[in-house]
């Protein structure tokens, strides 16, 4: 392509880019992952690749296939070889850790605050860790430069807070079954409930959800499901409803996504959240589909 085309020193830089840093990546993934005792003399061969690259390109902060690399390249080296990746990779402290060698690594401002951003995000939507995460900020705060990226991940951090148990659950705009706009501490009637989400472009995980439930419901009958879209509701929606035997009063759908998913902390479709009888959060974190769901409700 270089030869063909008479490219920018930065098109160059990205074209390539887009090869090199996924290979590189890739590289950087198989030892992250292997996790036993890397010798760093005895494996220089292997890491030599590492000599050719650039971990302070700020033309590339935001650029993936770059980003993606210098991440993998930052935990590679953040795990002591005697630990396993998917074993740490949950702990704040490793998180921690990850920081703190980005801070001696990277210079370039820009580029720093997009990866403490990244780390951040990812630590920060470790619900179980959520007790430690005052400290994990802590370390955040002197990486980080960016104000809005800061803004961002104390928001986060504070409505995760407000989806723990014994709170009431955050008030969002729904859409009921009439197409109206109603709020969603309206819907519920003193039963305990288990709310579920489903999409209107994944319908065979939306079959798989509705098998699932088919499966609770039997072990735990006292409980109301309630069904959300997390696209408002159309024509075809209720017609699947129909079709499905869904009850209409226990199907609503979300009006704003962008809004609602802030506040109920909606980053994936299995996610269920519990209350009990006087609408209080019991788990806000819940997996339809883990094992010992089912055990969470009384």
């Amino acid at each position: 392509m270089d030869s063909i085309n008479n490219l920018t020193e930065f098109s160059q830089k990205i074209t390539m880019g887009s090869y090199v840093y996924p290979y590189a990546k890739i590289r950087e993934r198989y030892a992250l992952l292997r996790g036993t005792f890397w010798d760093s003399l005895k494996d220089s061969m292997y890491f030599g690749y590492r000599k050719f690259l650039n971990f302070n390109d700020s033309d590339l902060a935001y650029f993936d296939p770059y980003i993606n690399y210098v991440l993998n390249y930052l935990n590679e080296i953040s795990l002591d070889s005697s630990n396993f990746y998917f074993a740490n990779k949950q702990l704040t402290n490793f998180n921690i850790k990850r920081l703190q060698i980005l801070d001696k690594k990277i210079d370039r401002i820009q580029l720093k605050n997009n990866l403490a951003r990244a780390i951040a995000y990812e630590e920060i939507l470790n619900f179980t860790n959520h007790a430690k995460h005052e400290s994990f900020l802590q370390y955040y705060f002197a990486v980080n430069t960016n104000t809005n990226f800061l803004a961002e991940v104390i928001n986060l951090h504070n409505d995760i807070a407000k989806m723990g148990k014994g709170y009431f659950l955050p008030i969002i705009k729904l859409q009921n079954y009439s197409l109206e706009t109603i709020e969603s501490n309206l819907i519920f009637d003193g039963r305990p409930t288990v709310i579920y989400f489903w999409s209107q472009t994944q319908m065979n995980h939306y079959r798989e959800t509705l098998r699932r439930l088919e499966m609770i419901k039997l072990e735990k009958p006292k409980y109301r499901y309630i069904g959300i879209s997390i696209q408002p509701l159309n024509n075809l929606a209720i017609q699947v409803h129909e079709i499905m035997g869904n009850d209409p009063n226990n199907q609503f759908a979300i009006a704003n996504f962008e809004v609602a998913s802030k506040k109920w902390i909606i980053t994936l479709l299995n996610k269920a959240i519990i209350l009990n009888s006087n609408g209080k959060i019991v788990n806000g974190f819940g997996n339809l589909f883990d094992n010992n769901f089912i055990d969470q409700l009384n």
